[in-house]
């Protein structure tokens, strides 16, 4: 018999587990969890002992970045058409409404959230540029996949009338 066992233990090879994302069907539609899984696993099983196998899922998170551009050529300021505009800000709000986050753009007109647990988002407008028009529309985006960058480009109306001086 130890002549047996001492064969299987040297015959034993590592086991590989697989693990796979869950779909199942919601309102016809067929949808992932929202978890990123290891796709392979990799352990070794000896004769007689215990053992113990963790598997971390992580949640899967994405990113927004918006670019905000100018729409026309802009007469107060000089700058044309696809400059970008600095100082933006954007509300983002989950599919409940809740606020998330607010982001600003920089110099070069880019604004990027944190990381976003994957779903629908809305994002609005809330601060222009004090030379551009407020653009009020609402851009509803998704994060579907792990590490994903969804960009946006939003353009803005130049307000165009010169301030007026005197009298």
């Amino acid at each position: 018999l130890e002549i047996i066992e001492k064969e299987l233990q040297e015959t034993l090879k590592p086991i590989i587990v697989e693990f796979h994302k869950k779909k199942e069907e919601i309102n016809g539609e067929i949808v992932t969890n929202n978890f990123e899984l290891q796709e392979k696993i990799e352990t070794k099983v000896e004769h007689n002992k215990e053992t113990t196998l963790e598997v971390k899922n992580d949640k899967i998170k994405g990113q927004i970045q918006i670019t905000k551009i100018s729409e026309d050529d802009n007469k107060i300021t000089g700058q044309k058409k696809g400059s970008p505009i600095a100082n933006v800000e954007f509300e983002i709000k989950d599919e409940q409404g809740n606020l998330v986050e607010t982001i600003k753009t920089n110099e070069e007109g880019i604004a990027i959230t944190s990381k976003l647990e994957k779903g629908k988002y809305s994002i609005k407008e809330t601060k222009a540029d004090e030379n551009y028009e407020l653009n009020s529309k609402e851009y509803i985006l998704e994060i579907k996949e792990n590490n994903e960058i969804i960009d946006i480009q939003i353009a803005n109306k130049s307000k165009n009338k010169l301030p007026r001086t005197g009298f």
